[in-house]
């Protein structure tokens, strides 16, 4: 009986001769589409590596008709030679074509829909050179509120999938990759923007085609979601520096009368951390430029 869903890389393991075995070799195939909500991610792109040359997905939530099979198998009967690449685009261009044809058909959802070689190796290196990038720009405390600055900044400008609201307060924990970097600034160091503008151009080569429709030319059809995930003493560090912060400012400024409001309120949230939050919620930074975009000053 059916208990539960497959993980995408439970997935990509099916492809191998062992699907139990991580070093058996892949049956490759030209082209792994999903005809699924959310699944144009680095992460699942890198998964089908040595499973097929090119993947076709989208980044947002589809509509409930889904792919055009019919345009899809139309251009594969007009165009015998096709060549899997073409294939791939001609997916994205069909799903595209059918909704902007169709507008009421797309429940108000915006399409989005997007191929790309599964050649990831330089992706992936341009994202540790990142990661290793916003490392050695947050080393100092000036360096680290310059750097938070641009993320926040950076992510607030870009398009949001899955977001049912346009309250910027609603949280979604997907964002357009091209946007996302195209919107980073020299506010977190030149380096940072440097390798931001180098992970970028790495997705664009391998981009084959995307429609994202009514939405601004940056926008990939990708989404980011390879973050530096903090452990329990990061965690740790991170909760009681503002639990210090709050004594501290207590002490310096007693006659302030919201005091003892924060200081309620500080071990209010101390409490909750040590009864259940430390085991059931954490933080992770997202690693991933527009030059001149910064809404928030740089600290000297």
């Amino acid at each position: 009986p059916f208990s539960r869903a497959m993980g995408v890389d439970e997935i990509a393991a099916q492809f191998r001769e062992d699907p139990a075995d991580e070093s058996s070799p892949s049956r490759k195939v030209d082209i792994v589409g999903f005809d699924a909500c959310l699944m144009s991610s680095v992460e699942a792109l890198a998964e089908f590596n040595d499973a097929a040359d090119f993947f076709v997905a989208s980044a947002e939530l589809e509509p409930g008709d889904g792919w055009d099979y019919s345009a899809v198998f139309n251009f594969m009967g007009r165009n015998p030679d096709l060549t899997p690449r073409d294939l791939a685009a001609a997916v994205v261009d069909g799903y595209a074509d059918y909704y902007s044809n169709n507008p009421r058909r797309a429940g108000g959802l915006s399409v989005t829909q997007a191929a790309w070689s599964t050649g990831t190796g330089a992706v992936e290196a341009a994202i540790t050179d990142l990661a290793e990038a916003y490392e050695a720009a947050s080393t100092d405390e000036a360096g680290n509120y310059n750097l938070v600055a641009e993320l926040f900044s950076a992510q607030s400008k870009s398009t949001f999938y899955n977001r049912r609201t346009e309250n910027p307060a609603e949280t979604t924990s997907w964002i357009d990759v091209g946007e996302f970097l195209a919107n980073h600034t020299e506010q977190g160091g030149a380096a940072v923007a440097a390798a931001a503008e180098t992970l970028r151009q790495a997705l664009e080569s391998i981009r084959v085609a995307s429609r994202a429709d009514g939405r601004d030319e940056l926008v990939m059809g990708l989404s980011p979601l390879y973050t530096i995930v903090s452990n329990e003493d990061d965690w740790d560090r991170y909760e009681g520096l503002q639990w210090q912060a709050a004594e501290r400012y207590a002490a310096a400024h007693p006659d302030d009368p919201d005091v003892e409001d924060l200081l309620q309120t500080s071990n209010k949230n101390r409490d909750a951390y040590l009864r259940w939050g430390r085991d059931c919620l954490g933080w992770a930074m997202y690693l991933f430029r527009k030059p001149g975009r910064s809404t928030i000053p740089q600290a000297k």
